[in-house]
């Protein structure tokens, strides 16, 4: 049976939080396809790499290390356990100067990490995280959360879109040092 905890975050707790793994394999990504130069909008193909690869977001900052970088002090962690086993979680930030992707806005929540263990995944727990996620940004007053992704994750751009969320942005030049991934921005209203 899984159990859901809700705490602010701390150091301890994010070192916990990162030892469940986010890492996952891609073998198929979108590809943006401009309709008439983007004024006719914008497709997502889903096309395969030339090599398929593995994806650890963990890998260039560990959970831990955000909160030397970020004050996380009014951060939610939903934490998820089977037995007293961690296996997954989300983490929420809120009014937190110096993060782009919240605008100053007040009533903004970010959907900063969401993660389950490989073992526990396509099992329903995700939805239930981010359920948990949604009801604890609801408690904080926030009106909408902001859910970021990127082309090589389809599951996850498929799981938001299952959970109500819409893709709001598509920016092709959020990453120049990976001109080939292209960011998209999903919003939750709450």
């Amino acid at each position: 049976m899984l159990e859901l905890k809700v705490d602010l975050a701390n150091r301890e707790l994010l070192i916990e939080y990162g030892a469940v793994p986010i890492e996952f394999y891609v073998e198929t990504e979108y590809k943006v396809i401009p309709v008439e130069n983007g004024l006719g909008g914008l497709v997502l193909e889903e096309v395969k790499p030339e090599l398929p690869y593995w994806v650890d977001h963990d890998a260039g900052e560990a959970p831990e290390e955000w909160w030397n970088t970020w004050d996380m002090s009014r951060w939610g962690v939903i934490s998820a356990f089977i037995k007293g086993q961690r296996i997954g979680g989300g983490i929420v930030a809120y009014d937190t100067p110096g993060i782009e992707l919240l605008r100053e806005r007040s009533d903004l929540g970010l959907l900063w990490d969401l993660r389950v263990a490989e073992a526990y995944r396509q099992q329903g727990i995700g939805t239930q995280i981010f359920q948990a996620c949604a009801a604890w940004a609801r408690q904080q007053g926030l009106k909408q959360l902001k859910i970021e992704t990127q082309t090589y994750n389809i599951a996850a751009c498929k799981f938001y879109a299952k959970q109500g969320a819409v893709l709001g942005t598509i920016d092709c030049y959020a990453y120049p040092q990976l001109p080939r991934i292209k960011q998209l921005i999903w919003y939750y209203d709450l």
